[in-house]
């Protein structure tokens, strides 16, 4: 009798450890996601505030400013797991150079019709960032970018 008491409480608290563990990592998981969830949403949000900045003519500056800071959470974005040329983490490094360089040569987007290809093309991204058709567009709008700045 002694023996089984000892067996049923040993199974009991290996059954307490066991589901505290379970609960641990559940937390933990559901934390992971929040953070991954936060960062998703502060890229949309730096890609929205690139479009605002071009719509309302800000200035250079202003979208570089979001530019860089959506260059920056970009790989750590789940949109980015695919690891691609294609890939969210390109295309933001592809925006964020072409407008420094654009601004180390203090050229503007004058093409009002290019801004406005560029603006539409980011809303296709915001949409969905990783739609191949919209970033094969923007790769093609920064390539003919680059072309009037040169």
């Amino acid at each position: 009798m002694k023996k089984f008491n000892t067996i049923t409480v040993l199974f009991i608290g290996v059954l307490i450890l066991s589901i505290s563990f379970n609960v641990y990592q559940m937390n933990e998981i559901k934390r992971e996601s929040r953070e991954q969830n936060s960062i998703d949403r502060q890229f949309i949000q730096s890609l929205k505030q690139i479009k605002r900045s071009l719509e309302n003519d800000a200035g250079l500056s202003e979208v570089i400013r979001y530019a860089s800071r959506a260059e920056s959470i970009s790989n750590f974005t789940t949109y980015d797991d695919q690891r691609t040329y294609d890939s969210v983490s390109v295309y933001s490094k592809q925006i964020l150079e072409h407008l420094l360089q654009m601004a180390y040569m203090n050229k503007d987007i004058d093409d009002i019709s290019k801004k406005q290809e560029l603006i539409q093309v980011i809303d296709k991204l915001l949409k969905d960032p990783l739609d191949e058709q919209s970033i094969s567009e923007l790769q093609y709008l920064l390539i003919e970018l680059k072309k009037d700045y040169e």
